[in-house]
């Protein structure tokens, strides 16, 4: 379904996230133990012709797959413990490696939370 607006939102967008068996992309890998992991980020238009125009297509239909694939490279460099040790660290590095991709098109990343973390055993 195409639908027309003449308007964007500019204030604080919330995106959720899970990798997993059921979610929205394959579960994580991290140094050999399957992960179900949850992730969100929150951004804000902050160049509404870049956002619109900047990439052929409305940013935050382009941004939040390219969120989760660049996110799932810098999850999968941890362990599973390492991970639940460090989050605020990790969060914080995916947001300065995303960070210039978004404003790119226009959108400003204001942050990024890992949430639940839960290995799952194998069938």
């Amino acid at each position: 379904m195409t639908e027309t607006r003449d308007s964007i939102p500019l204030g604080l967008q919330s995106f959720s996230f899970e990798y997993g068996p059921q979610g929205h992309a394959k579960t994580l890998t991290l140094k050999g133990a399957m992960v179900r992991a949850e992730i969100q980020f929150t951004c804000r238009i902050s160049n509404p012709y870049k956002a619109l125009f900047g990439a052929n297509e409305y940013a935050l239909n382009v941004l939040p797959p390219r969120f989760l694939s660049q996110a799932r490279s810098i999850l999968e460099s941890y362990s599973l413990t390492k991970l639940r040790a460090s989050r605020q660290e990790v969060s914080r590095d995916i947001m300065a490696k995303l960070s210039p991709q978004f404003e790119e098109l226009g959108v400003q990343l204001e942050s990024v939370t890992i949430g639940a973390l839960d290995q799952i055993e194998p069938r």
